[in-house]
């Protein structure tokens, strides 16, 4: 759906992570061009942008932080793909990828530095404060739990989640009652929020309740690519981004990992070579065994046709053997069967 700032007045609130993700052009293949084409929608007073005075001291201090978390999981992959096993059509690539990426990401943040300081000084800009009313009603959000406030029950056990320390006062929860606070006294509007953090989110990925009932009309946009469209308005995708989101995704998630990743890789693969080695070896101790067993085999083949020749002499023997036995036998006079010598000559059959 479309909206028609001379229908309803359209106020766009971004949140940090939106800002960050702009200025490092690390997230969604968006970079300092999305705040050009913010830039040229409040000129054409396409929306009112809401920037509540959190958001502000948020960006000065993290971005700062991201830039230096980059750098270093950046060195990190680097030195990891280094200890590697030689791979050079492999490794130059991304080694000389990585070496331009933090140039990069500081060559983007000097752009859209710039593009932030004409958006915050423009009439269609409207820049929230924190007054002691605002923070008193962020304290009662925070120890509420009322989102978009909340503690990550992955991080803390639920003995800290009930003994949450009531003096916190979440960042998240000043940022609402600001854009509340302003919003109370407008009548007729639309708020359009856009924001990565799912703890604006309900369990089925739409605009928790919290904070719809906060607002007379409120939309959630997981990115800034999807509000401006809502506006009509194209951003398109930048140039060469998609090795670089990779790799600065791959670095920011864990340089280490990355590189036990691609050593445990070496090693299955130098394992299947290695099952291929004994494969074959099997496969020639199997070969060997079968032509041992087909030598055994003609062994045997021959020692039956012996067996064969065998009766057949002994079939031929018989009927000679019987006939001696028929004739009769006689000892010549003079010999006696009680031991005295006698030559063959002496029988006659």
């Amino acid at each position: 759906m479309l909206y028609n700032p001379s229908m309803i007045k359209s106020y766009v609130m971004l949140d940090t992570n939106i800002w960050i993700y702009c200025c490092l052009a690390s997230q969604e293949k968006f970079d300092h061009s999305a705040l050009v084409k913010i830039k040229d929608a409040l000129d054409k007073n396409s929306f009112k942008l809401l920037v509540p005075a959190t958001i502000e001291a948020e960006l000065s201090a993290r971005i700062k932080e991201h830039l230096a978390s980059l750098k270093a999981n950046l060195n990190a992959t680097a030195k990891g793909i280094t200890q590697l096993e030689p791979y050079p059509f492999y490794k130059k690539a991304v080694l000389k990828k990585i070496d331009g990426l933090y140039d990069a990401a500081e060559e983007n943040f000097a752009k859209a530095e710039k593009e932030i300081k004409v958006i915050l000084s423009h009439e269609s800009t409207i820049r929230l404060e924190i007054t002691g009313d605002i923070l008193a009603k962020a304290y009662v959000r925070t120890i509420s739990r009322k989102r978009p406030h909340r503690v990550s029950k992955s991080k803390k056990t639920e003995e800290e989640l009930n003994t949450h320390k009531i003096t916190d006062i979440q960042s998240d929860s000043v940022i609402m009652e600001e854009v509340r606070s302003y919003l109370n006294g407008v009548e007729n509007y639309k708020l359009l929020i856009s924001s990565m953090d799912t703890d604006y989110l309900d369990e089925t990925g739409a605009l928790h309740s919290d904070i719809r009932q906060d607002f007379s009309d409120v939309s959630i946009y997981k990115n800034i690519r999807s509000l401006l469209a809502a506006f009509d308005i194209k951003l398109s995708q930048p140039k060469n981004r998609d090795t670089e989101e990779a790799l600065v995704r791959l670095s920011s998630a864990s340089a280490s990992t990355f590189a036990d990743s691609l050593l445990a890789a070496q090693k299955i693969t130098s394992g299947f070579t290695d099952g291929l080695k004994l494969s074959a070896g099997i496969t020639q101790s199997l070969t060997s065994n079968l032509d041992s067993l087909s030598s055994a085999a003609l062994g045997i083949s021959g020692s039956i046709a012996a067996m064969h020749n065998l009766t057949s002499i002994t079939q031929r023997i018989e009927p000679l053997q019987t006939d001696l036995l028929k004739r009769e036998v006689r000892i010549p006079e003079g010999l006696s069967d009680s031991g005295d010598s006698f030559t063959s000559t002496d029988i006659t059959v």
